[in-house]
């Protein structure tokens, strides 16, 4: 069926196993290899070759370079996805803001956010306030609260 078994075809199978990415996004160190060989090779190697030589799809090395031409050295980080958003968890939940912005259970509700923040005891600024009650209630108007 296959050939014989020699060591060259086993340490090929094992590089293949290593270098794989399976999913995951490559290190710094294996982007900046790619970038250098890149940039090195000045349209003299192929992007398949060059990619064929560190172990990544053509497709992967498509990708990498339209990086590396859009953002220059940013590229060789790793980047976090753009809408993950960093920091805990607000204190004002979305159940405070429809309380804040119901008329008949919000007794101060024509009051200033400060004052609605004493009397109902919640735990944060007003700037952060103002923030989630626009990010919850987008068809309430500022001078309806």
């Amino acid at each position: 069926m296959h050939g014989p078994v020699t060591p060259k075809s086993v340490n090929r199978a094992l590089r293949k196993q290593i270098n794989h990415l399976h999913g995951k996004e490559a290190t710094t160190t294996r982007k900046s290899r790619f970038f250098d060989k890149l940039a090195r090779a000045g349209g003299s190697m192929s992007l398949r070759a060059i990619s064929k030589n560190h172990s990544i799809s053509e497709s992967c090395g498509r990708k990498w370079k339209e990086q590396w031409l859009k953002m220059d050295s940013i590229a060789k980080r790793k980047t976090r996805l753009k809408f993950a958003i960093l920091g805990r968890k607000s204190k004002v939940t979305k159940s405070v803001c429809k309380m804040l912005c119901a008329q008949p259970r919000n007794s101060v509700r024509k009051q200033p956010y400060n004052t609605q923040i004493t009397f109902y005891k919640i735990a944060v600024g007003l700037r952060q306030l103002q923030r989630k009650l626009k990010e919850y209630a987008k068809g309430v108007t500022a001078k309806s609260l």
